[in-house]
């Protein structure tokens, strides 16, 4: 799936300007180019790319670094490690961070150039002007190219996102965890907004006991898998006519849920034992029968991994 504006805006929250939207339909026209080259166009993947991109740019707000100077700012221009020279010769503020992934250094414009030219992209010299990164399509292609190759591992971090391990997609972006918590928030919102929950408000994250186990309101326990897990407690507004009259146990949130032969195609209120695998994403806990109403909020827990 390519995501839209409006799906980015309600991953983001906040409040919408064109600025932001500029940002967001830059992201959108790079993954038009390449997301399906790249791989990120599966929902899981999407999700931690997303998340990433949102927290870098302070949730698509900014696609170039504030300069002041600051004092780490003037180190910038003698960062020869960065690709700049070694003279204070104003590399670092010509080649300061830009677009929503701060992409830093003559070195790694002139990489992004050369694999611009290697995709037969035709791009403008971003080693002679810079600022041209900041026009699109480029603008979205640089976090591509940083998520592809250009991180310090020189591999695509699909091959974390495909394990759920948002702290090594961190590591390999920001070189350490800065920003963690956000930045699984954000894959959060995400995940729930490309498996069609775009009305979802995320309630709040419990953790395991000291004994491994998750305890609920009612003070049932569940165990948590060795896979890296948290207890995800998700409102749901459904809107009217949805489930009139229905009973259901759970809303299923799946990736690539295997279904029983026996379920009829299209079906969207399932049993848990109608789910043969639940997919990578997301596994559900199942809740007692309900019915529903339309128009009314339901809080979901569901266990998420991470």
């Amino acid at each position: 799936m390519t995501p839209t504006i409006d799906l980015l805006e309600t991953i983001a929250g906040g409040v919408s300007t064109s600025a932001r939207r500029a940002n967001m339909a830059s992201i959108v026209a790079g993954l038009d180019v390449y997301g399906e080259e790249a791989g990120l166009l599966l929902p899981h993947r999407l999700a931690q790319y997303i998340a990433q991109v949102a927290h870098e740019s302070a949730r698509f707000i900014h696609d170039r670094e504030i300069w002041g100077p600051t004092a780490a700012q003037r180190r910038y221009d003698t960062r020869t490690d960065l690709g700049n020279t070694a003279d204070a010769d104003g590399d670092g503020y010509l080649y300061r961070g830009r677009t929503t992934m701060q992409l830093t250094g003559r070195r790694n414009y002139t990489k992004f150039f050369e694999w611009c030219l290697a995709k037969g992209l035709n791009p403008p010299d971003f080693v002679a002007d810079p600022a041209a990164v900041n026009t699109d399509p480029w603008e979205g292609l640089a976090p591509i190219w940083y998520w592809d190759v250009g991180n310090p591992e020189g591999r695509s971090l699909n091959v974390y996102a495909d394990d759920g391990n948002n702290e090594m997609v961190t590591r390999r972006i920001n070189g350490g965890t800065t920003g963690l918590p956000d930045r699984l928030e954000l894959y959060t919102r995400a995940a729930l907004v490309f498996l069609g929950y775009a009305r979802a408000t995320i309630v709040g994250f419990l953790e395991p006991d000291a004994a491994g186990a998750i305890v609920v309101d009612n003070g049932t326990k569940y165990a948590v898998s060795a896979e890296r897990t948290r207890w995800l407690r998700v409102r749901l507004s459904l809107p009217p006519g949805t489930y009139d009259g229905e009973m259901i146990r759970e809303i299923g949130l799946f990736a690539s849920p295997t279904i029983a032969p026996s379920v009829p195609a299209g079906q969207t209120l399932i049993d848990p034992a109608d789910v043969s695998d639940p997919g990578d994403l997301m596994r559900l806990i199942w809740m007692e029968p309900q019915p529903i109403t339309a128009g009314t909020s339901y809080a979901r827990n569901v266990i998420m991994r991470l």
